[in-house]
Parts: structure tokens; C-alpha cells; sequence
């Protein structure tokens, strides 16, 4: 009986023994094994990536720090680093209640299956650990993973669910900025998260991501209420630790016509090429800049794709993406976000229809030309009208209005009858004549089904959904248009093979078609810039007018809590020929259009 006491009490005073003073970077050299199939598949080291070495330190157990934000670059190693190594740490070493989250459902089933059952399975350690699946509950499954003394949950952020249910030591939110900035009315779903873990004084967070556009990225918001620390390395030459900058690199054309580049020190404007960085990375460290944040309990930190091992991402690749993405402010955004890890600052200067008005051309209202190589148009449905613009795309996104219409309504009927119905459907059988070449047809139709649903619906159930396409706006679709979603109840009735309804990136397509707009016009012989827009001889001024009816504002928080936003707001009542010519750039990619560019 003693034998049994003493055991019991044995076990019972081990489990309150806090864990030996083991840093998540040398759990990692220790124990971790990348699985086959990684870039660098094997045994973990840090000192390949050495500014990871830190931030795993400060998630690790004997760590003060509770909050911990990364606003970093893709294809850093972010993963392995801030996800997997701290999830095989606690479930190894400190057995802990833990949580990753991912955006989305098909993240999470995606992630589970690439990222942490590889992980599982490659690290001898954390796989004899997991409780192995033999009932139907299971220990081992997609979203849960049982160990002794805790478990491993699998999150997706738009699920209430997961975030509110359970409390939770460890908590994890992986790529924060595709995360909804509302969860079902119950506010931001990483404040949510952060809730589980007050049952803890010895919690950990951490959030991972890309940044996105200036305020209204959360990892930037974490960074900022962090005490903001850069990766600071020296100079190769003179020694002097500095933060690698985009401003401080430099190319040229060389006799042989390839293309040098370098990084020119700011201090003694030496010569610093990318193979010195393995040098100069194993001698940084991390610095705050702002050192007198309120909470010393948060961490923030920001990397950019400059820091790359050897190996990795090389400065050369970096400066052929840069020149690559001029005056494609989508590609530009993605440079700015997914390689300096830079929020994009949109501009809020409005757009002077005049001199969109001087940029009228030498050509009329119909014909086509030479470099038009498709035609998509966009419709926009009134009360009593439909408006609809024909647009032709040309290498590179530029593009020409071809034809804009006002179809009238007889205002007796709202049924498919009536004549602007009617005109629409002349118009997408209408066939144009390039000056050489076979003719062109439409090759996709975006229709606004904000208004008068119904009728725009059983109008598009006539034509093939590939080109005919209901569509309604969303300022939160970071893309030109959505994946296709199934319609089944028209007017409050059931349909058999009803229609599939696509959502437009109002915001992200008009951010875009300002970018294009507000560019100077080529000089001499040089070639037009990338998206520019043609405009013809006939087109009256009330077009311009619409096409500028709109400017991107700062919206004024309503409280504390509440973050600064973006909006596009009407300066004039009618916006018919902006939504029209972003609803025909829409279909382009719909029907492919960005593919073949």
C-alpha cells in the first residue's frame, strides 16, 4: 500500500515540477526532424535561419513574454518556426491544452495533412507522443490530435466554435490577415481567441502573418502595440549594424547585358552582395524601436524576404519581381506584402475627370482595335435602365471602352419581356470586325444581380455559365472575382439546375483601375503603361464624369476598439460607368483573361 502511495505521490509531485529550462530553439536542434519533401528535409537548425532563434525563444515555457506578433515575409520559414516547432515543444516537452487556427476550412484540412501530420510523423519524439487512432473517437484525427496531459486542436477562423469553446494555454493563429475582420456579429475573431487563454497565467499567443493593406491589417496592428523589433545585421565592410532596406539596393546593366545587383551600405556605401549574408545574419541580433510600448508582455516582430538565407531567396530574384510588378499595382501590392512584409498604403487622391476626358483618341465609339484580342463587358441593372460597357484587352491589361449603352426600360413590365432585356441579349450576339482577323463575340458578361435579383438570375439560367455571370460586389474579396457558388431558390421557389452567382472585389478592382487611371501617358515612341485605358472620340462627358464618381476615404472609428478603414465613397450620385467598367475587368478573369497575361 505504501509502495502504491508512494508512486501516486511521486507521479502527482513530478507533474507540479515545472519543466527543465529548454528553449524552443534547442527543443528544435535537439529533437525536430523536417519530413521528406521540405526544401532542407532533416534534423532542425536554427542557425540556418537565425533570426527565428529568438522569437521560438520567447514562446518557449521559462518566457515572460505572453503575446508575440510576426509580420513577415512568405516562404521565410515562418511555419516550422512560430507553428510547428512550439507545437512539437508542448507536446513533448510541457504537455499543454493548444490551438492553431487557420483561415477557412480547406486551410485547416490543407495545413493538418501537409504541415502537422508530416510533422508528427518525421519527429520521433512528438510521434510517440500522440495518442495513436484505434476507436472511432480516436486520439489521432484531422482536427485533434490526444497526447498525455493535454491536446492539440485544429481551428478554423470562421468557425465561432472553435474559437469560444474550451479554454487554451497555447494559442496560434497562423496567416491572421485572411482571417474575417467580424465572426457573427461577435467582433475580431483573434480578440475572440485571446479570451481562451484566461484561465492560464502561463499562456502563450502567437499570430503569424503577411501583412495587407495599412490599417486594416491585424498583424500590423499587433506589431504596432509591440515594441516593433527589426533584424539588425553588419555591414560586411565596416561593421555598422543596420535594418536591410529596399531603398539601399542597387542594379545595373552590365557590357554583356545581364543585370549586377548589390546592397549599398548606408554608412560607408560599400559593396554588399547577397552571398554575404550568411555571414552577416549569424551576427545579428534583434532591436526594438520602440522600446517604451505600454505592455512588456508583448512582442513584435518583422522580417522581410532581404534577410533570406544563402540558398533562398536571392536579392537578384527579388529585383526582377520589382521591375516586373511596375505599374501592376496588383503584382506591386504582392511585392510590398509578401516580400518587404510591408502593409500597402492605399492613396485617397481623387481622380480629375477632365483629364481623363483629355485623353480621348482619334477613333469612335464601336471600332476595334488591331491589339484588342478579347471582349468582355460588364452590366449594371437600374430601376429603369441597364447600362452596360464593352471593353477590348490588349497585352499587359491595357484596354479600350469600345462601346457604352443605356438600355431603357418600358417601365410596364419587370419580367425578361421587356425591352432593355431584350437589347442585352442583341448585344451579346453582336459581333465585332477587328481591321485583320476573324470576328470577336463577347467572351464573358459580368450582370450586377444587386437589383432586381430574380429577373437577372432566370436571364443568365438562358446562357452558358462560363460566360454569362451574375454577379454582386463585396468590398471584402481581395481578388477580382470569386469561385462559383450554387443558387437553388429564385424568387422563394426551389430550381432544378438554377445558377451558379459569383462575388466582384469592388475595392480591390477599383483600387486597381485608379492605379491604372492616375498614370502619365508614354512619351515619344515609348509603349503605354500597363493597364492604360482608351478612350474614344464620341464618348460624352457624363461617362467621365461616373468613371470618377468615387474616391477611397479613412473612415472615422466609432470607439477605441474600432480600426481605421478604408472606404470608397460617392462624391457624385451617378457611379453607373465605374461599376460597369469593374464589372468587365471581372469577367476578363473570369473567362481567363489574367492567366494569359
Amino acid at each position: 500500500m505504501k509502495s502504491e502511495t508512494a508512486i501516486i505521490l511521486k507521479s502527482w509531485s513530478r507533474g507540479l515540477k515545472p519543466p527543465a529550462d529548454l528553449t524552443v530553439s534547442q527543443w528544435a536542434d535537439r529533437y525536430r526532424v523536417l519530413p521528406k519533401g521540405s526544401a532542407e528535409p532533416g534534423p532542425y537548425r536554427t542557425d540556418r535561419t537565425p533570426f527565428w532563434k529568438e522569437i521560438m525563444d520567447v514562446l518557449s515555457a521559462n518566457s515572460r513574454v505572453k503575446v508575440v506578433y510576426i509580420m513577415k515575409a512568405s516562404q521565410m520559414g515562418a511555419t516550422e518556426a512560430g507553428v510547428c516547432n512550439p507545437i512539437g515543444y508542448y507536446i513533448h516537452y510541457d504537455p499543454s491544452e493548444i490551438l492553431v487556427v487557420w483561415a477557412g476550412e480547406k486551410m485547416v484540412d490543407k495545413n493538418s495533412k501537409t504541415r502537422i501530420d508530416p510533422m508528427i510523423t518525421s519527429t520521433p519524439v512528438i510521434r510517440d507522443a500522440i495518442v495513436k487512432k484505434r476507436t472511432l473517437e480516436g486520439g489521432n484525427t484531422t482536427r485533434l490530435k490526444l497526447f498525455l496531459g493535454g491536446s492539440l486542436n485544429i481551428g478554423n477562423a470562421g468557425s465561432i466554435t472553435d474559437l469560444i469553446s474550451s479554454p487554451k494555454r497555447i494559442a496560434i493563429g497562423d496567416e491572421i490577415d485572411e482571417w474575417p475582420e467580424d465572426l457573427n456579429g461577435r467582433g475580431d475573431p483573434w480578440t475572440l481567441l485571446l479570451k481562451r487563454l484566461r484561465t492560464y497565467p502561463n499562456s502563450k499567443a502567437v499570430a503569424i502573418s503577411k501583412p495587407s493593406v495599412k490599417g486594416r491589417s491585424k498583424v500590423e496592428a499587433g506589431y504596432l502595440a509591440g515594441d516593433m523589433r527589426k533584424f539588425f545585421v553588419p555591414c560586411p565592410h565596416c561593421g555598422e549594424y543596420q535594418i536591410l532596406l529596399w531603398t539601399q539596393m542597387k542594379w545595373k546593366k552590365t557590357s554583356a547585358g545581364d543585370r549586377e545587383v548589390w546592397y549599398e551600405c548606408p554608412h560607408c556605401k560599400g559593396v554588399i552582395k547577397n552571398y554575404h549574408k550568411e555571414l552577416m545574419l549569424k551576427k545579428g541580433e534583434w532591436r526594438p524601436t520602440n522600446p517604451h510600448t505600454a505592455s512588456k508582455s508583448i512582442r513584435s516582430y518583422q522580417i522581410s524576404s532581404l534577410y533570406a538565407p544563402v540558398g533562398w531567396t536571392t536579392w537578384e530574384s527579388l529585383v526582377e519581381q520589382w521591375l516586373d510588378a511596375q505599374g501592376n499595382v496588383n503584382k506591386l501590392i504582392s511585392f510590398i506584402n509578401d516580400e518587404l512584409a510591408e502593409t500597402w498604403e492605399e492613396k485617397s487622391e481623387q481622380q480629375d475627370w477632365e483629364v481623363l476626358r483629355g485623353r480621348k483618341e482619334s477613333w469612335r465609339s464601336g471600332e476595334i482595335h488591331e491589339d484588342i484580342v478579347m471582349l468582355t463587358a460588364g452590366a449594371d441593372v437600374q430601376e429603369n435602365r441597364i447600362e452596360v460597357e464593352v471593353i477590348g484587352w490588349g497585352k499587359r491589361f491595357e484596354h479600350w471602352s469600345v462601346e457604352y449603352h443605356v438600355f431603357t426600360a418600358d417601365h410596364t413590365t419587370n419580367s425578361l419581356n421587356d425591352r432593355c432585356w431584350e437589347e442585352l441579349a442583341m448585344l451579346m450576339t453582336k459581333q465585332w470586325m477587328p481591321p485583320t482577323g476573324e470576328a470577336l463575340y463577347l467572351s464573358g458578361i459580368c450582370i450586377d444581380a444587386g437589383y432586381n435579383t430574380e429577373t437577372v438570375y432566370h436571364f443568365c439560367r438562358g446562357y452558358p455559365q462560363d460566360r454569362v455571370l451574375a454577379i454582386q460586389g463585396s468590398d471584402r474579396l481581395k481578388a477580382p472575382i470569386s469561385g462559383a457558388k450554387a443558387v437553388d431558390h429564385i424568387g422563394g421557389k426551389h430550381m432544378r439546375n438554377a445558377l451558379f452567382h459569383y462575388e466582384v472585389g469592388s475595392s480591390f478592382l477599383k483600387s486597381e483601375l485608379f492605379h491604372w487611371l492616375k498614370q502619365k501617358p508614354p512619351e515619344g515612341d515609348d509603349p503605354f503603361p500597363f493597364g492604360w485605358c482608351h478612350f474614344p472620340e464620341d464618348r460624352e462627358d457624363e461617362y467621365f464624369k461616373q468613371l470618377c464618381a468615387e474616391v477611397l476615404q479613412k473612415t472615422t472609428p466609432r470607439d477605441k476598439r474600432s480600426k481605421v478603414k478604408w472606404e470608397w465613397v460617392k462624391i457624385r450620385e451617378r457611379n453607373e460607368a465605374l461599376d460597369t467598367h469593374i464589372y468587365a475587368r471581372a469577367a476578363a478573369a473570369a473567362v481567363g483573361y489574367d492567366a494569359q497575361i
